[in-house]
């Protein structure tokens, strides 16, 4: 069994603590894998997916109509999950080097405690600018490369391709929760794909028109 220490320098194995057969050493990619496993785990127990009443459907920013309507925001309901999540929000991409950031665009103030939770985990000064989802979105001016934009959920993939288009890179684009990879377009904190038991639990909440 290993203690791995989480720092804002990446994740650390404990060797004092730990105990290893020899066999086998999980490597980094290893960590953020079952990282990424604990905050879906998160997403589920906090059941941020909104299912809506029967003979009705959710009109989301985007256009598209769902049965189902993601709550990032209640991702973490205390300061320790708060904590757990924006670490890796911070390691989990590790081509974005939350220390040398200027700015992050995000598009909802419901995940600005989130992402303020990861700048100071990172010691970074970065600025935290609100563009108000579709509404503020043709406002942003092109950014720089020091720059990343976080996206609180997805369906449909449409913000992160119109951010694309404002000049970001793709690797410079988080979705917190999508509901299935968009690797073209941004990268990802939660995917809640088919594979996802949060979606398993009722199918239906994936229909839409």
């Amino acid at each position: 069994f290993y203690f791995v220490n989480v720092t804002n320098q990446g994740f650390v194995i404990n060797d004092e603590l730990s105990s290893t057969n020899g066999v086998f050493e999980p490597s980094d990619s290893d960590f953020r894998d079952f990282y990424k496993k604990g905050i879906a785990s998160l997403a589920e127990k906090n059941d941020i997916v909104h299912s809506a009443p029967s003979g009705h459907k959710f009109k989301h920013p985007s256009g598209r109509i769902l049965n189902l309507f993601i709550q990032a925001k209640e991702i973490a309901c205390n300061e320790a999950e708060l904590q757990f999540i924006a670490r890796g929000l911070c390691l989990i991409h590790p081509q974005i080097s939350w220390s040398e950031l200027e700015s992050v665009y995000i598009d909802s103030m419901g995940i600005y405690s989130l992402v303020k939770e990861a700048l100071t985990f990172s010691n970074s000064q970065a600025v935290i600018e609100n563009f108000h989802s579709y509404e503020g979105i043709d406002k942003l001016i092109p950014p720089t490369e020091l720059d990343v934009a976080i996206i609180s959920a997805s369906t449909s993939g449409s913000m992160a391709s119109i951010l694309i288009d404002k000049g970001f890179d793709l690797s410079r684009i988080i979705t917190l929760i999508d509901t299935d990879s968009k690797e073209k377009s941004s990268l990802s904190l939660v995917t809640l794909g088919s594979d996802n038991d949060i979606l398993k639990k009722d199918n239906s909440l994936y229909n839409y028109e």
